[in-house]
């Protein structure tokens, strides 16, 4: 037996220490339990989500056995501590009825935290922000109809229009924006531009992340966004990722504007999912996917109209990621991680061009920072989109 421990202070390549973990695990055949940490350093580009990801897949080994988090008092106001750890109802929710969830020294946590994830659950329904003012909405499509989140439709239908899901979830964003005294200027302008990348996003998740290569329903399984503003100085930025030259040189440009500070404001956006990933689902819809390499099927994923269907509402209908790309033409930042791959783009240097054709399409890896070599990344489930949004202040 092992136990991987999540760090509070996890950055994205910690993720990837994890994930050897586990996968010295399954060389032993021997279980694993995953300790969460009471507290997240959150300062970390995108590290919530890709603990999902990394959690999704410890999940679907089949000796998984206990999820810790790393407490003993289990008192009623150290558990509601606990939740200002993002990550950790999403995480107690999907695996309630797997593994279950347990302290440290052993205490089950279901019934002591059942109360906190109903009323948790509750404001996402409503589509409401969480402490903190971030905007969490899973989706977890084991549970009852009445716990699925209104605001992204049905178990059987994804909502039909843009406009529909800013109508539910426009209080959410508004709260966001409203944290600092200088964003509800920005609100107006940007509110559109961030429902639509939700709306495609979540909807390529109620395609995509939601069945097995034999179209059977994952169960447990989790589908998601979370948004959250950070402001920083662009001198910590750079400094931060000084060894990512992708992340260095997208802070460093000057069409990020600055305030009198010199901090940057963005909003972090990410959408996840539990299912089979990118290549795995496109391979068991296409047979000319057998033949594509992981890196050229993302690529196609990221073409307009490559994997999109059409509906009565076909001027609201999804265009697949083509359109986020579009959204983030000259200003924006977007990370994928699905399979053995984890890729980018920088939309300030690579901006928007549309293509017929996938091959056409510019990423970069993640890790060597190359457009022509690709790293193949320790595998894991599902797919996490993180987008890093800039808001340009003082334009408005």
């Amino acid at each position: 037996m092992i136990t991987i421990n999540i760090e509070k202070n996890s950055r994205l390549e910690d993720v990837d220490l994890y994930l050897t973990q586990l996968e010295n695990a399954r060389k032993f055949d021997v279980g694993a339990n995953v300790m969460l940490p009471k507290m997240l350093n959150y300062g970390h580009f995108g590290i919530v989500p890709a603990l999902i990801q990394f959690i999704i897949t410890w999940l679907r080994y089949e000796k998984a056995e206990r999820l810790l988090i790393d407490i003993e008092d289990t008192s009623e106001d150290s558990l509601s501590e606990l939740f200002k750890n993002e990550l950790i109802f999403p995480v107690v929710v999907l695996n309630w009825n797997r593994v279950g969830v347990f302290s440290k020294n052993g205490i089950n946590l279901k019934m002591p935290l059942r109360e906190l994830t109903k009323l948790y659950g509750d404001r996402m329904l409503n589509g409401r922000t969480i402490p903190g003012n971030k905007l969490l909405l899973t989706e977890f499509d084991h549970l009852p109809d009445d716990r699925l989140l209104p605001c992204f439709g049905n178990r059987y239908e994804f909502i039909e229009t843009k406009t529909q899901l800013r109508n539910s979830i426009e209080k959410g964003i508004r709260e966001v924006f409203y944290m600092h005294s200088e964003l509800p200027r920005a609100f107006d302008h940007e509110k559109d531009p961030f429902v639509a990348i939700i709306y495609e996003l979540m909807k390529n998740t109620f395609e995509w992340g939601r069945h097995d290569k034999f179209h059977v329903r994952l169960e447990p399984n989790i589908r998601g966004t979370l948004v959250k503003f950070i402001k920083k100085k662009r001198s910590t930025l750079i400094e931060e990722y000084k060894l990512h030259k992708g992340m260095k040189d997208f802070f460093s440009s000057k069409k990020l504007k600055e305030n009198s500070n010199n901090e940057l404001y963005f909003m972090e956006m990410s959408v996840f999912d539990g299912g089979i990933g990118f290549a795995a689902k496109y391979r068991s819809l296409n047979e000319v996917g057998h033949e594509m390499d992981e890196i050229d099927i993302i690529k196609r994923c990221l073409t307009k109209h490559a994997t999109s269907d059409h509906g009565m509402y076909k001027e609201e209908k999804g265009l697949g990621l083509d359109e986020i790309l579009k959204i983030l033409d000259g200003r924006g930042l977007i990370r994928i991680k699905t399979g053995h791959s984890c890729v980018y783009r920088n939309m300030i240097s690579h901006g928007y061009k549309e293509l017929a054709e996938s091959k056409n399409i510019i990423l970069y890896d993640w890790r060597n920072n190359t457009n022509d070599k690709f790293t193949e990344f320790k595998p894991i489930e599902g797919t996490v989109v993180t987008i890093v949004y800039p808001i340009a202040y003082t334009e408005f």
